[in-house]
């Protein structure tokens, strides 16, 4: 961006429609990457702008630990909101699934017109379910949020409105001169100790046994007699 700091995110839709994936080529951004963009944006204050195009999480390649990982671009997108650094989201390509919850949390929205898309799902497969008849625009396009839902703060005719409108946003925003001074990150508290049992106790009386029976020995008490 023309004289502002900022970390910039773009989903690559010409590879496997722009999906997340745990571990793939270096040309996709990994979920991993992407949380590292999003770690060092919240570290040195400085502000993010996303331009999404994506399906989300790669079903085909889904496992435990990447929805784990995944989780945690929803939740830097809401560390960056409570620390009032700003984030942009240029709706520019379809983007479903995952893909379509991301452009939800930042506090700046951009659509464009006639591309700009986000929806759980395309009209393919809502007709193919509970056969409904709808188009992409109807379930998700960029006219409809900024019309009815409300996610889409700003409309942009085409991919080179949409950035003279991402820089009119930074502009305004004058993140440069607002922005605290980026320091060295907060060490966490320490984690308390964990809770052990107390170990057993055993009376002076007690006499230690194994396995087998009790051990060998004199016997504690008096001998029986006759």
């Amino acid at each position: 961006m023309r004289r502002a700091r900022a970390m910039i995110w773009v989903d690559d839709s010409g590879i496997k429609a722009g999906a997340f994936a745990a571990a793939t080529l270096p040309a996709i951004l990994s979920i991993l990457s992407i949380l590292s963009i999003q770690k060092i944006a919240l570290r040195q204050n400085l502000s993010l702008i996303h331009l999404v195009e994506s399906v989300g999480a790669n079903l085909m390649e889904c496992k435990v630990e990447m929805q784990a990982d995944a989780g945690g671009l929803h939740l830097n997108l809401a560390r960056l909101s409570a620390a009032g650094i700003p984030a942009i989201s240029v709706l520019h390509g379809p983007s479903t699934a995952g893909g379509a919850c991301l452009p939800g949390l930042p506090g700046h929205v951009i659509g464009v017109r006639g591309n700009g898309m986000a929806a759980l799902a395309g009209a393919a497969p809502v007709h193919a379910a509970p056969g409904e008849i709808a188009t992409d625009a109807e379930l998700g396009g960029a006219e409809m949020h900024a019309a009815i839902s409300g996610l889409v703060e700003h409309l942009a005719d085409d991919d080179a409105h949409h950035i003279a409108v991402a820089h009119d946003v930074m502009r305004r925003l004058d993140w440069n001169r607002r922005a605290p001074a980026a320091g060295p990150a907060a060490a966490a508290p320490p984690r308390p100790p964990p809770r052990r049992a107390p170990a057993p106790t055993c009376a002076p009386t007690c006499a230690p046994t194994s396995a087998s029976g009790p051990a060998s020995g004199p016997a504690s008490g008096p001998a029986s007699g006759a």
